[in-house]
Parts: C-alpha cells; sequence; structure tokens
C-alpha cells in the first residue's frame, strides 16, 4: 500500500527527517563542546503550516437536519515567536555550547520522535483496517 501521496504521510516523513537531521546537528554540538570559538547550532523547524496550505479545502455540509452546525470561536491564546537568541552559556574561550542545554534538545528530539513513529504507526493501522487487513 503506497501512502507516500498522503499529505499526512508527507508530513510525517518531513518531520522525521527534520528530527533525523537536528539530532545530528546537535551530536556535532556535542562533539564540539570544548572547541575554542564554537558557536552551537540549531536547524530551523519545518513549516508545516505551508504543507497543510497546499491541501485543497473541503467543505463540510450538513447531510442530515439533525446535524449540529459548528462554532467557530475566536482562539484565547497566541502563541508569539521568541526572537531571543542569546546563548545558554559562553565560556572563556567564546564556545557558546551548553552541554545541559544540548542533552535536553537531544532528549526533546528522541521524544518527539518516539510521537511521530507511533503516530505513523497508528495511521498505518487504521488504513490497513480501512482497506480490510488486519493490523498488525
Amino acid at each position: 500500500m503506497d501512502v507516500s501521496g498522503l499529505t499526512l504521510f508527507q508530513g510525517i516523513k518531513k518531520k522525521m527527517d527534520w528530527l533525523t537531521q537536528r539530532q545530528s546537528v546537535l551530536a556535532e554540538n556535542i562533539s564540539n563542546a570544548n572547541t575554542p570559538g564554537y558557536s552551537s547550532r540549531d536547524l530551523k523547524a519545518p513549516d508545516f503550516r505551508s504543507l497543510v496550505k497546499e491541501v485543497p479545502q473541503v467543505a463540510v455540509a450538513a447531510t442530515n437536519a439533525q446535524h449540529m452546525q459548528g462554532i467557530r470561536r475566536p482562539t484565547e491564546f497566541r502563541a508569539e515567536q521568541d526572537n531571543k537568541k542569546s546563548p545558554f552559556e559562553v565560556t572563556i574561550n567564546e564556545n557558546t555550547v551548553s552541554l545541559e542545554q544540548q542533552l535536553l534538545k537531544v532528549s526533546e528530539t528522541q521524544a518527539d520522535y518516539r510521537l511521530i513513529t507511533n503516530l505513523y504507526s497508528q495511521h498505518m493501522s487504521m488504513m490497513k483496517m480501512a482497506v480490510g487487513r488486519q493490523p498488525g
């Protein structure tokens, strides 16, 4: 079953690729923790909004008089971009790698990867059920 054309699976693949590359960059930061003048790096997170905007919109229609009408409420919370790019810690040799911060990012990346692989697995099981195959 080829699911590579489905938007959800394209997004999952894109996120997994990004997480893999981020893990590599973080490992490089950790390996250069004692290199004088080395600045820690991180990958810019992919923009999934652009991926979602590429998907054609499907109009929702009430096909039964008993269907409830949706209500769109304004969002109470807004995410703001954190523009503070100051390093967590700068050493005497002007190295900006903080092992604690890098290890936190590595652990965050691992947790995100586990979440994405679980999401992939669950959606594949649902797809198999939909076509009549036993998931597993």
